[in-house]
This record gives structure tokens, sequence and C-alpha cells, in this order.
């Protein structure tokens, strides 16, 4: 029994499963990348969602241009009453210990997942962004990608799943509960663009599935069984503990195809046609 399992004893198919992500591999640890995913990271930690985040991007302009003009009257001319107009947190007053600069780039503002089906524009900018974790190195300036995130280990809320090709925010699914991230492509310091999903993953699935399995498929595949309601309740447990285990199901090209379907639902949600509901009204 592994150390902290002695209250809720749990056999099941766990360990045969392939690991989602870890952070052995994402230190680049060890000989082998023996997880589908390369890179991972938690959603983003803003510790000022009020003004880094809005619905309207020329809103959202124009509170970061006045937070960078205060934070830069603070930092030029040490004229510390202005301190009280815009929000301040640890990260941001070593920034000014240091003598950071900052500029107004509106290239910094993208479209965030902030909470279920619910998007807004957020000023994507490391410095005035508490936390950012890994996830400029999936969404550099400019750059396309998508993300599949998840409830963190010890997540008190059920289950979280959702899919979005822009950052994600870390209590995406829950406010008392931190989200993580894993992404299709990840960006090199030189801003090459390269595959997440590892070589020992596509080994693993095209040796169970045949030779035809691409990256993109496993992407999808891992999104469908992410939803299974029975996978869900069998390993609620260790979902509870762990990062998710990839099981290899019967019928991968059925997977695929769900988790294909589901992806474009749940990124593409605000432009899809409603669903043809029939609204019946009984009088009592």
């Amino acid at each position: 029994t592994k150390p902290g399992d002695w209250l809720e004893e749990i056999e099941n198919s766990w360990e045969d499963m392939l690991p989602l992500c870890s952070k052995q591999v994402k230190a680049g640890r060890g000989r082998y990348e023996t997880a589908i995913f390369r890179l991972f990271s938690l959603g983003n930690a803003s510790h000022r969602d009020e003004w880094v985040y809005d619905f309207s991007r020329e809103m959202l302009e124009r509170k970061m241009r006045f937070f960078i003009e205060t934070y830069e009257g603070v930092r030029l001319r040490q004229d510390e009453s202005l301190r009280q107009h815009i929000r301040w947190d640890e990260d941001l007053s070593r920034h000014i210990q240091r003598d950071v600069p900052k500029v107004f780039d509106v290239s910094a503002i993208t479209r965030a997942a902030y909470r279920p089906f619910t998007s807004m524009w957020l000023y994507f900018d490391s410095h005035l962004n508490a936390r950012t974790y890994q996830l400029p190195d999936m969404f550099p300036r400019g750059a396309m990608n998508t993300v599949v995130s998840f409830s963190s280990i010890g997540a008190r809320a059920d289950f979280c799943v959702s899919s979005f090709d822009g950052p994600v925010d870390l209590h995406y699914g829950a406010a008392a509960d931190g989200y993580q991230v894993v992404s299709r492509y990840r960006y090199n310091s030189a801003g090459e663009r390269l595959d997440n999903i590892t070589s020992w993953a596509e080994n693993k699935f095209q040796a169970h599935y045949g030779k035809d399995v691409s990256k993109d498929d496993i992407f999808a595949y891992v999104y469908a069984v992410l939803h299974d309601p029975l996978y869900r309740e069998k390993y609620a447990i260790n979902l509870k503990r762990e990062f998710p285990r990839i099981p290899l199901y019967p019928d991968f090209k059925k997977w695929v195809s769900w988790g294909k379907e589901l992806m474009a639902l749940h990124i593409g949600y605000e432009s899809i046609e409603p669903w043809p509901l029939k609204r019946i009204e009984t009088v009592l």
C-alpha cells in the first residue's frame, strides 16, 4: 500500500496506465520521457484579477495603461503616494526594487479561459501577473496553441476538465482549487514550436493501436478519456492524489472522434448553433 492510502485503500488498474504528466519528465530527469506530455503548468495566478482581466478589450487596455503609468511613476519618481491607486503585491514591489521598466504592449492582450465557458481578455505579462508558471512556454506572444486543463492534486470540487486555445486561470473550475494545463505544443526560448507529446507516448500508442496513430489523435483521445464518467467514477480517489493516468481503451478511433468533437464544442461554444430544443410548458 502506498503511503497515505490506508484510510481509503483502492484496488484498480491505475498503476498499469500511462502517466499524463510528471514532475520528473517536466524537469528532464531520468533517461526516458515516461509520460504523455513533456510540459505541464498551473494556470495563471494574477493576484489582481480586477486589473488584468476584463470582458471589454478596450476597458482592459485603459486599465493597464493606467496601471503601468502608475507603476512607472513609482519606479522613476519614487512617488509613494501613487501606490494607493493600483494593486500591489510582493512580486510587484520586487520589480520596483530591481528597477524593472514596464511599457504597455498591446500584443500582451489575449483571450483566456477565466471560468468554465467564460472567456475574458487578459493582459498576459509575467511581471504584472504574479505567477504565470510555464504558461509563457505554451503561449509566447502571438503563438497559437491548444490546452487541456484539469483539476490539480487535492482538488475539493469534482474533477473538472476543459479545453481552450489560450491561457487558463489558476482557479478556472473552482475558486478553492488549482488547475493544471497540458498543451499540444510548447515553445523554446528561440520561439521554435516543439511537440509537447513525447515520443515515448507516441511509441506506446502506436504499439497498441497501429503506426497510423498521430500525436493529434493522442491529444484528442486523452481529452475524451478524461471526460468519461466511468473513468472518473472508478478512479475518483486516484484523481484526488495524483496526476491523471490514461488507459488504452478498445476502439481508439471512436475515442479520438469523441475527443475532437468535444474539444471543438468546448473551445468554439460561443459560435456554435444552439441545439434545437423544443420547449413544452405544462399548465398546473
